[in-house]
């Protein structure tokens, strides 16, 4: 069934989730500032998914993964009690993957380009990039050795912040590799290359539908006479 919604700009979409993105290192994740940040991210993702969903059962789903995160990090800050933490951490990877999907579905299957298509395609590149860092927090909180390296001069891992993770995951998306960071063990391995393949693979076939889209409709315009 068609979901009823209004019309939300994927640039205010884009230029919110830049902004959370830039301040989260200045985020206490143990204090209250931190959980009202991670709330706010959440209602952007929850806004992204507005944006896009095409039926009640996508934004059902996104729905409760979103409430399930905010509930679950309010229990945490209120009760100190860290074992549902991991539960959070998974939701809200599976919650960021789910609204990048149906944005990289819309550019995919649009049939022109335009201003709100290409800032689609940046949102999705933004939220892939925080839903790999949900992924690298939560095998970071299942196992303190996964990653190794110097985050700052007084500090070594497993203390990890999520500002240190959107770091790393960005870093590792666009393929610098500054070696700062490293994941040495096979699952935080094998997800920091599913992370290095999308980074390669998706400005690629991304602009590649969009010069396409961009030729057939110049072809199919009638000549100036």
């Amino acid at each position: 069934m068609p979901v009823q919604r209004r019309p939300l700009s994927s640039a205010r979409l884009f230029y919110a989730l830049l902004l959370g993105m830039i301040t989260a290192p200045l985020q206490d994740p143990s204090a209250w500032s931190g959980v009202l940040f991670r709330i706010f991210v959440v209602g952007i993702l929850l806004e992204a998914l507005l944006s896009v969903a095409a039926s009640s059962r996508q934004m059902m789903l996104g729905l409760a993964l979103g409430l399930c995160c905010v509930v679950i990090n309010v229990y945490v800050t209120f009760t100190g009690d860290i074992r549902p933490l991991p539960i959070a951490l998974l939701t809200l990877t599976f919650f960021t993957f789910q609204v990048a999907a149906i944005h990289i579905q819309k550019v995919m299957v649009s049939n022109k380009v335009n201003a709100e298509t290409i800032y689609s395609a940046l949102v999705a590149y933004l939220v892939v990039a925080l839903g790999f860092t949900s992924a690298y927090l939560l095998i970071a909180l299942l196992s303190p050795t996964a990653f190794v390296g110097q985050l700052h001069s007084h500090r070594l891992f497993p203390s990890a912040s999520p500002g240190d993770m959107i770091y790393f995951s960005i870093v590792t998306m666009s393929t610098a590799g500054y070696g700062d960071i490293m994941p040495v063990e096979p699952v935080s391995r094998m997800v920091a290359s599913m992370e290095m393949l999308f980074g390669t693979l998706y400005p690629t076939v991304i602009l590649a539908r969009l010069v396409g889209l961009h030729s057939s409709s110049l072809a199919t315009q009638e000549p100036d006479i």
